[in-house]
């Protein structure tokens, strides 16, 4: 390729790969160095984090992006650093935030306490490449929903015995005081 005069460094342009750089030097006298060759490795691509769900029970959560899971449930972060024209430079550092608490960063397998947990997540590589910030809201239910009885309609207590007549009617509804539903 052609030479280009550089005082300053530069940017290495293109997709994802390898290149080749030839380089030297020369002074105002026209005193050359021997020709040199380094190989550099481009990698602009950033890794890629998912939330794996295990064990326990989990259901759908009530909006996008959102799951309900029993509290035996374990949670992990599944992170690549994608090899892109025969580049990765791995992954640095996974972060992961619970109501918007930083916590360790994420190695483990991991399990929540019970009530809403607004997790986000995002992971770098070794060369600063950072994916976007990915979120999911986790629901930990371990509590029993609660049952009411009504009885309506014809009705009399006799001998701690309810007793309804022919208009009358049991109505029941259910509550869970977790998810609201």
């Amino acid at each position: 390729g052609t030479f280009a005069a550089s005082t300053s460094g530069f940017t290495l342009q293109g997709e994802d790969g390898a290149y080749a750089l030839d380089y030297l030097s020369r002074d105002r006298l026209g005193n050359e160095e021997g020709l040199r060759t380094r190989t550099l490795r481009l990698d602009k691509t950033p890794p890629i984090s998912s939330l794996a769900i295990a064990g326990g029970k989990q259901a759908e959560g009530p909006s996008a992006g959102s799951v309900y899971a029993s509290s035996d449930t374990r949670l992990s972060l599944l992170v690549e650093d994608p090899m892109a024209g025969g580049v990765a430079s791995g992954v640095e550092l996974t972060l992961l935030k619970d109501n918007g608490v930083l916590l360790e960063p994420a190695t483990a397998a991991f399990s929540l306490l019970e009530g809403p947990h607004p997790l986000e997540y995002q992971s770098r590589d070794r060369v600063a490449n950072e994916e976007i910030l990915l979120s999911t809201t986790v629901l930990v239910d371990a509590t029993a929903p609660l049952t009411e009885a009504e009885v309506v309609g014809a009705s009399a207590m006799l001998q701690g015995k309810t007793v309804i007549g022919p208009t009358g009617s049991m109505r029941l509804s259910a509550y869970d005081p977790i998810t609201a539903g």
